[in-house]
C-alpha cells in the first residue's frame, strides 16, 4: 500500500477516534444535566408539597404570606445553585468540545499536509503546478477555519458575560427575597401581642 493511501486511513481513523470522543462527551453531559434536572424538580415538588402542607394550618393571612415568605427563600437559593451548576457543566463542556477539536483540526491539517507533500513529491513532471494550487487551497481553507474561530470568540465571550448576569440577577433576587422574607417576619412579630 503507498505511503499516501496509510496517510489517508490514518487520517480517518483519527476523525473516527475524534468523532467517538465527542459522542461520549455528548452523552456524558446528557447524563449530568439529566440527573441535575432531575434532583432540581424532586426538591422542588418536595419543597411544593411542604409548603402546601403549611399553607393548610394558616389560620390568617399575615400567616399566609408569613409561610410563602419563608418558602420563598430557600426556593430561590435553590434558582441560583441550579443555574450555577448548569453553567459550571456547560462551561467544562465547552472546553472539553474545544479541546477535541482543536486536536482533530490539528491531526487532520498536519495529515492534509502531509499527503500534500508526499503527492507532490511522487507526481510526475508537469504536475507541480496541480499540487501548488493543492497546498495554496489548503492554506486557504485552514486560514477560514481560524477567521471562524476568532469571529466565534466574541460570541462565546458575551454568551458567558450574559449567563454571569443572569447568577448576579439571581442572586439580587435572592437578596431582595431574603430582606422581604425577614421584613414579613418581622411585621408579623410586632402586631402580635406580647
Amino acid at each position: 500500500m503507498p505511503a499516501s493511501y496509510t496517510d489517508v486511513i490514518e487520517a480517518h481513523r483519527k476523525t473516527l477516534d475524534s468523532l467517538a470522543a465527542l459522542a461520549f462527551t455528548t452523552i456524558e453531559v446528557s447524563e449530568r444535566l439529566l440527573s441535575l434536572n432531575l434532583q432540581t424538580t424532586r426538591r422542588f415538588v418536595n419543597d411544593a408539597l411542604a409548603r402546601n402542607q403549611a399553607l393548610r394550618g394558616v389560620g390568617d393571612l399575615h400567616e399566609a404570606l408569613a409561610v410563602n415568605a419563608a418558602f420563598s427563600q430557600p426556593w430561590l437559593e435553590r434558582v441560583l445553585t441550579y443555574s450555577r451548576r448548569y453553567h459550571d457543566i456547560l462551561a467544562e463542556t465547552h472546553t472539553q468540545l474545544a479541546r477535541t477539536s482543536e486536536a482533530c483540526a490539528a491531526d487532520f491539517q498536519q495529515s492534509m499536509t502531509t499527503l500534500l507533500e508526499r503527492t507532490a513529491a511522487s507526481s510526475p513532471m508537469g504536475s507541480k503546478a496541480t499540487s501548488a494550487l493543492l497546498q495554496c487551497t489548503r492554506h486557504a481553507v485552514s486560514s477560514a477555519v481560524e477567521e471562524f474561530q476568532r469571529a466565534a470568540q466574541p460570541i462565546l465571550e458575551i454568551s458567558e458575560a450574559g449567563a454571569a448576569a443572569l447568577a448576579c440577577t439571581t442572586a439580587r433576587a435572592v437578596d431582595a427575597a431574603t430582606a422581604s422574607a425577614e421584613l414579613a417576619t418581622e411585621r408579623k412579630r410586632k402586631r402580635r401581642p406580647s
